[in-house]
């Protein structure tokens, strides 16, 4: 069982950032552990674990050994327990990308084809929803022809998309990928879709 700890302030935080093992005695700060007299505390593989171990008194010889020994063993199996997640993910997307190639050059209906286009991305990308729109083309507006996202959230789709409307038709007038971690935190405040949106 894990506990999720508030890193701000807290002993636990140098080890995590600096990633070098600490030694801690009760003094004039608490420990994390109310009980404990001393604490080794030991970075782990991931960017904010660390295996804690709490001594009612002084630390036992070795200690700082053997809590070595087993903060890379954890770090060994974390590491291994990732890679099998990626590959099971990467397999995933694989299965969903021939899946989406062997189906959808069948499709000619467009609102079915684009579902399955936008399904299809999410699959494969990881990415948390799509959109699916017609380029503006011979200074017409385009139009978002489909917007999905995994949790099955509808959003409600501006009828057309001119050049400087949206990054969804900034990304179709210079024919290039845009990612985006957060848009919450992007400076320009380009809207994804649309101001109905």
């Amino acid at each position: 069982d894990r506990q999720v700890v508030d890193l701000e302030g807290h002993p636990f935080a140098w080890a995590i950032v600096e990633q070098v093992h600490v030694h801690l005695q009760r003094g004039k700060r608490e420990l994390p552990s109310p009980w404990a007299q001393e604490m080794l505390l030991v970075p782990v593989d991931g960017p904010d674990a660390v295996l804690a171990f709490a001594f009612p008194g002084v630390t036992p010889p070795g200690s700082e050994h053997v809590a070595l020994g087993a903060g890379r063993c954890i770090s060994t199996l974390l590491a291994l327990l990732r890679m099998r997640r990626e590959k099971d993910r990467d397999e995933r997307s694989m299965q969903s990308l021939v899946e989406a190639v062997r189906t959808l050059p069948g499709e000619i209906e467009v609102e079915r084809f684009s579902a399955r286009l936008a399904e299809a991305v999410c699959d494969v990308t990881g990415a948390s929803g799509a959109a699916v729109a017609l380029a503006p083309a011979d200074g017409q507006p385009g139009r978002v022809v489909r917007v999905s996202t995994v949790d099955g959230m509808d959003p409600i789709l501006p009828p057309t998309v001119g050049e400087a409307d949206s990054r969804l038709a900034l990304a179709m007038k210079h024919g290039v990928t845009l990612t985006y971690r957060d848009l919450r935190r992007e400076r320009e405040k380009l809207p994804l879709f649309g101001p109905r949106e």
